[in-house]
């Protein structure tokens, strides 16, 4: 047998190289409508922030000629708690306010505030309300979401001077299977055939009756439940 032999200690050199990568965004988008004749032109100027690349700034003109703009302000531009913690989570596309304005000889008049609060509900983060208002008015809540359930799913809302709307979600909490109209999150009730609704340490309310889980007088389907 022959023997094998290998030079002596290698030496390695470390080289750093860069791969460019590169995305496209929209940057411009115009519309032109033809009437009688004519041709009536509106475009809108996208601006990015320098964050994440989100739209910070829309700029245009409409099909009535007149100069509109408005701007987005995202979790991270904002220093309350619930919205460092959206930051922290990465949900840094949610809109939490939206002003539109009307440009007149290049001064800007505030037209209207869209604003979207946030709460903790578990280790889930949702939407608490939606407030809004026209020109420099404070914004007002238009619409309060009260209740959700443990995975973020919207049980009941209520919009303001308004009547309560309560949601029941079905096919393992995936789609929204019922409404029930003037009515709260914990009055109604609803028994599918073969999905457990969700009992687990969970006391469930039918009007001012309580709602318990009694396993043990099923009739069809998996679970059954007693009003006391």
């Amino acid at each position: 047998t022959g023997t094998v032999s290998f030079p002596g200690p290698l030496d390695y050199q470390r080289l750093l190289y860069s791969i460019p990568i590169q995305y496209k965004r929209l940057k411009k988008t115009s519309t032109t409508v033809h009437e009688n004749g004519q041709s009536i032109n509106a475009y809108e100027n996208l601006v990015y922030n320098g964050f994440n690349q989100i739209i910070k700034v829309v700029k245009g003109t409409s099909l009535d000629g007149k100069e509109m703009s408005t701007t987005f302000k995202y979790p991270n531009e904002i220093s309350d708690a619930i919205y460092q913690q959206m930051t922290a989570k990465n949900m840094l596309s949610p809109v939490i306010e939206q002003k539109s304005f009307r440009l007149v000889g290049g001064v800007e008049s505030l037209l209207s505030t869209t604003q979207t609060g946030y709460k903790q509900v578990g280790n889930i983060i949702v939407k608490d309300n939606i407030k809004s208002s026209t020109g420099i008015l404070t914004p007002e809540i238009r619409v309060n979401f009260n209740q959700y359930d443990l995975k973020g799913n919207l049980l009941e809302q209520r919009k303001a001077n308004d009547i309560s709307s309560a949601y029941y979600w079905g096919y393992n909490y995936q789609y929204p299977i019922a409404e029930a109209i003037n009515a709260k999150g914990g009055e109604i009730y609803y028994a599918p055939f073969e999905e457990q609704a969700g009992w687990s340490g969970t006391q469930w309310q039918f009007g001012d009756a309580a709602i318990s889980y009694d396993n043990s007088k099923t009739i069809t389907g998996r679970s059954a439940a007693k009003i006391e």
